[in-house]
């Protein structure tokens, strides 16, 4: 009986792997992940060819030491993806769809990434991509295929674009007004210090475009608290030359909101790559030359990126910053020791923490972080001050400043 019930635990678990790996929609597409999830393949119906059946089709993520060819013999270790079976063509395209964290180099402001094909020795940029960001912050890049081979996310290692949102999150009164800029730039990179990896570029003699399908484009702030709430972003071709498209905006707070910027629409990149492998070849006197290789047209669709953290509008002014009466001082210890206020279980430092009047959202003198919406901890965590048109992180009488041992990492 203990044989046929642990037989049937086995089945049972290997059902719901299958389940996980293997997923039908109703329009007869398939879908198929890769072990760790970060992998999906989506087959609409009809795009494997007769003698191929679902179970032939699977998605591994492994070392590759030469996925790109080197210039200086060197390998080129990558963690990529391979379909297989390997060189399968199929009779429509396929999306393959990798999630990464996000590529941010600053708050709002990240990289946009690429996607690679290869075929035997042969790599490609997978010509039509898109990038959403998901709600846990990582970003789900997109890609349609019509064969088989290696697949690569190409992080933060060989992006041409940039996109940013300036500013990230806003705090004004009604009545003020914030100057939103969109950028999306691509760098000119040389080939030095990158030992002999490949560089992606913008092909010089051709043009880049921008939102060049046809369709709206825009920002807009969802609770409709700011004038203007709309932020077109229009259609433009650019030279190789050009780095830059920038786009700015007066948005005014007309009432009280927490409140989020989000793109609408998406934003269009359409662009020629070229690739150069540093010193491929050398002549017999020495001199080494760059293989370079102008790749098809791609272009790469920024889904939802456009996103601000939070628009805060219509905060009531501070009335005055006080200096409150001293309060008494608890030592905990002895030893270095350093000012904090604990609030909800943390220990906030007292520097980073300011101290407010009372108001008509808080009627006692109270604590709001002093930095742009957040206060730190002991332990160097960053709290969002969520009470802006409140309390903050609680009264001074219910939260007195106390010394505590300095237990800051070093």
């Amino acid at each position: 009986m203990k044989k046929i019930l642990l037989s049937v635990g086995i089945l049972l678990a290997v059902a719901a792997v299958l389940w996980l790996l293997f997923s039908r929609f109703n329009d007869g597409g398939l879908s198929i992940a890769s072990a760790d999830g970060s992998a999906t393949l989506y087959l609409p119906e009809g795009a494997l060819p007769e003698d191929v059946s679902p179970a032939d089709v699977s998605i591994a993520k492994e070392e590759v030491e030469n996925f790109f060819v080197s210039g200086n013999g060197m390998p080129q270790k990558v963690t990529a993806y391979k379909l297989s079976p390997d060189g399968l063509e199929l009779k429509k395209p396929a999306t393959i769809t990798l999630l990464s964290r996000s590529l941010q180099q600053a708050k709002g402001a990240f990289a946009v990434p690429l996607m690679f094909h290869k075929s035997k020795d042969a790599v490609e940029v997978v010509a039509d991509t898109s990038v959403a960001l998901k709600e846990d912050g990582t970003l789900a890049l997109s890609g349609r295929i019509s064969h088989f081979s290696w697949i690569l996310d190409s992080g933060g290692q060989y992006p041409v674009f940039y996109a940013s949102l300036e500013p990230y999150s806003v705090d004004v009164a009604v009545g003020e007004t914030v100057r939103v800029k969109v950028t999306v730039s691509h760098l000119v990179k040389d080939n030095f210090g990158n030992n002999g990896s490949p560089v992606f570029n913008v092909a010089p003699g051709t043009t880049w475009r921008v939102n060049s399908d046809g369709k709206e484009h825009y920002l807009t702030e969802i609770s409709n608290s700011f004038r203007p709430s709309r932020m077109d972003i229009p259609a433009g071709e650019f030279p190789q030359t050009q780095t830059e498209y920038v786009l700015e905006q007066d948005m005014t707070c007309a009432k009280q909101a927490h409140t989020t910027l989000i793109g609408r629409g998406g934003f269009l990149i359409e662009y020629t790559p070229q690739r150069t492998i540093p010193y491929f070849y050398q002549d017999p006197d020495g001199t080494r030359r760059d293989l370079v290789e102008v790749l098809p047209r791609a272009r790469v669709n920024l889904s939802d990126v456009f996103q601000s953290y939070l628009y805060d509008c219509g905060r009531i002014p501070p009335v005055a910053t006080v200096t409150p009466t001293p309060t008494p001082r608890r030592d905990v210890s002895s030893g270095s020791k350093i000012d904090v206020v604990e609030y909800q279980g943390k220990q906030l430092l007292e520097y980073s923490l300011t101290s407010m009047a009372a108001h008509p959202g808080c009627d006692e003198s109270h604590w709001h972080a002093n930095d742009i919406g957040a206060a730190k901890t002991i332990a160097g965590e960053a709290v969002p001050d969520t009470d802006v048109n409140g309390c903050g992180f609680g009264t001074m009488s219910s939260h007195p400043m106390i010394r505590v041992p300095d237990t800051r990492p070093r």
